[in-house]
């Protein structure tokens, strides 16, 4: 018998864009559900893409305004990042005739407000603590949460992300790195992208071969990468990966 094909929840950062109509239909017509994680600045130059992919049935969640390091801003300015965008969204759902049932936020580059930078699995200090707890307590104000995940099983996931009311990832695409000033982890092709994605080291973030745990994989709606999109996606499911979106809280 062969075993049950791996989840996969896919989410997209930073649109939209004005190729994200294109990368919603592409995903419409092969049956993958996503969330596309989108900034307030973006979503007023292109509403229509946002309307048109909650009437598809994607899920459109908080990235935050202008897509800032939280770490970076006075606690204020993380609020208001936070809030002007959800309202931004409610906007958008109206104009859409469907419910808000399901809200997510994601922080840009992972960053939680809580002075680690990048590093969302540090332990933060007395003041960054202190921020993050803040900054949480608004996101469940306004009713963002985290679904449950009980298939994403990786021992960090556990103990550092599921206990917050944002969503993080389990596995990064990457393609970002092709066109980044400085790149990561050596990937500055679609060939590195796809050659990372063969690799087998599932607690390192590289777990897409890995039959242990369910995958939240990050990938982004930026101009630079339109043409890989499509590229990306046929290869994540010539992985055999089964895409679902989690039940929203009821």
């Amino acid at each position: 018998m062969n075993p049950s094909p791996k989840i996969a929840y896919l989410t997209i950062d930073d649109g939209p864009t004005a190729a994200m109509g294109n990368k919603s239909a592409y995903l419409l017509a092969h049956g993958i559900p996503a969330v596309f994680f989108c900034t307030g600045t973006a979503i007023e130059r292109y509403p229509e893409s946002v309307v048109v992919a909650i009437q598809q049935g994607f899920v459109v969640g908080n990235h935050g305004y202008d897509h800032p390091h939280f770490s970076s801003l006075p606690l204020p300015q993380c609020l208001e990042q936070i809030r002007r965008t959800d309202g931004l969204l409610n906007t958008m759902y109206a104009r859409a005739g469907v419910a808000r049932t399901a809200k997510y936020f994601r922080f840009p580059y992972g960053d939680k407000g809580a002075l680690t930078g990048y590093d969302a699995r540090a332990q933060p200090g007395v003041e960054g603590a202190a921020r993050k707890a803040a900054i949480q307590q608004c996101l469940r104000e306004l009713g963002y949460t985290l679904p449950r995940f009980p298939g994403v099983t990786y021992d960090y996931w556990r103990s550092a992300m599921a206990k917050d009311a944002d969503w993080y990832w389990t596995y990064d695409v990457m393609e970002w790195s092709i066109f980044a000033t400085v790149p990561q982890y050596g990937v500055t092709s679609i060939e590195h992208v796809f050659a990372r994605m063969d690799e087998v080291a599932p607690q390192e973030g590289r777990g897409l071969n890995s039959p242990g745990s369910e995958e939240i994989i990050l990938l982004h709606d930026h101009p630079e990468t339109d043409a890989l999109f499509a590229p990306i996606v046929d290869r994540l499911l010539d992985k055999g990966l089964k895409f679902a979106l989690p039940e929203a809280p009821r």
